[in-house]
């Protein structure tokens, strides 16, 4: 069946001015989009009077943590001590936000403990049983401590300085990963300076780790993306051809220039929102 949106008024994302048409969707992708807007229907169309109503390319959240917990409307006091259950009703709750506010594809940057979250509601959301934006899956914010558990700090933050290399136990962890049907690995090369002070710069893995990383990323077609905020973390990810970067916070200006000729390969998503609702809510002046 095919649905027909008449007298919308479209919103393109070109930098276009607004105009009215009528758009024709078949198989879930546009057939047609009638400036004239006088298409006529055909007996067993789906028609929607869209007159006086925006229409507009649904948004891409590249950064989508839905089991974290917090979202518009669900901010609970401490996100970090949500049981199980709670968290994955709070990314139910999360995808049907995004939804409703234009989102309508996701890429999951990691979710908060458990591996199957995402792929869980990703089924769901595909099913047509709950709803929410195409979701690409990933693991849990991948660091070493899943590989070393001996040597475990808080939220797996571990700088590489404290540990051997390991890049066959890295190697197994992909492959188990891969085995549970995610679409992404996440890897965490920086740590995160919000949770543990200071670690934001400290470096979670070596090389060769990072190189065995990748080679089986490609051989199980895995997704990649880092997080990272560090210059030398971002050179590493750069020279491993890992596809999607977050942050980038202390990006130099030489490491900017190799991100611009590699841009028809990477994706950059930086996530300033948290540092600056952090400065903000320090009470610090700009």
């Amino acid at each position: 069946m095919r649905k027909v949106i008449k007298g919308a008024t479209i919103f393109d994302g070109s930098g276009e001015a607004l105009y009215r048409a009528d758009v024709t969707i078949s198989d879930d992708r546009i057939q047609s989009i009638d400036r004239s807007a006088a298409t006529v229907a055909q007996s067993d169309d789906h028609v929607i009077d869209a007159a006086g109503m925006t229409l507009m390319p649904g948004m891409t959240e590249a950064h989508a943590h839905l089991d974290f917990g917090a979202s518009v409307g669900r901010i609970p006091a401490n996100t970090f001590a949500l049981s199980p259950v709670d968290r994955m009703l709070g990314a139910v709750y999360a995808a049907r936000v995004l939804l409703d506010h234009g989102y309508t594809s996701a890429y999951s940057a990691g979710t908060f403990a458990d591996n199957r979250a995402d792929i869980l509601l990703q089924a769901e959301i595909e099913a047509g049983r709950l709803p929410g934006p195409r979701l690409r899956s990933s693991c849990g914010q991948w660091m070493p401590a899943f590989i070393d558990p001996e040597n475990k700090l808080p939220f797996g933050i571990i700088d590489r300085s404290h540990r051997e290399s390991n890049p066959a136990a890295v190697r197994d962890a992909v492959k188990a990963l891969a085995d549970t049907g995610i679409q992404n690995i996440k890897i965490g090369l920086n740590g995160e300076s919000s949770l543990i002070h200071g670690t934001a710069r400290s470096l979670m893995f070596y090389e060769n780790e990072l190189e065995a990383l990748m080679e089986v990323a490609r051989d199980c077609e895995l997704d990649t993306s880092a997080h990272l905020y560090s210059d030398q973390a971002l050179r590493m990810a750069l020279r491993h051809g890992i596809r999607l970067l977050y942050h980038c916070a202390f990006a130099s200006p030489e490491t900017i220039e190799l991100m611009a000729e590699r841009r028809d390969e990477i994706f950059v998503a930086p996530g300033p929102g948290i540092l600056l609702t952090t400065i903000e809510g320090s009470g610090l002046s700009s």
